[in-house]
């Protein structure tokens, strides 16, 4: 099966704390995101795709980096992508620790929502 997960983080000043929190997203143990902030008042986003063997369990771990932040977050948006989503090369090379993070999100040719779309820009394998 084939995922994505979108986390999004709105600081807010919430606990009135002089530094701006950073800590680091996870999932299943795979380090996929550093969430740091550059100004406390914009939302943050993190979108991962990544592929699974279980069919019904997703771990995604909130974790406390340097900076010793309280990790949190707002919004955690979770699709289930369709079957066929990538060709067949691409769904080949996912796997364990394997996983696309969506760069950007642009629509050219009309006024439609983009929900979400195959996430080519920047593969990590670690």
């Amino acid at each position: 099966m084939t995922y994505m997960i979108r986390g999004t983080f709105f600081y807010g000043s919430y606990d009135n704390a002089t530094k701006l929190p950073s800590f680091q997203m996870a999932i299943y143990g795979t380090l996929v995101a550093n969430v740091t902030f550059d100004d406390p008042t914009i939302f943050v986003y993190h979108e991962i795709s990544f592929m699974t063997q279980l069919n019904n369990v997703t771990f995604l771990c909130l974790l406390r980096d340097s900076s010793n932040s309280v990790p949190f977050i707002s919004v955690i948006c979770f699709w289930s992508l369709p079957d066929g989503f990538w060709n067949a090369n691409v769904a080949a090379i996912l796997g364990e620790g394997v996983y696309f993070k969506t760069k950007y999100r642009l629509n050219f040719s009309g006024n439609d929502l983009v929900r979400y779309v195959a996430p080519i820009i920047l593969i990590t394998i670690q």
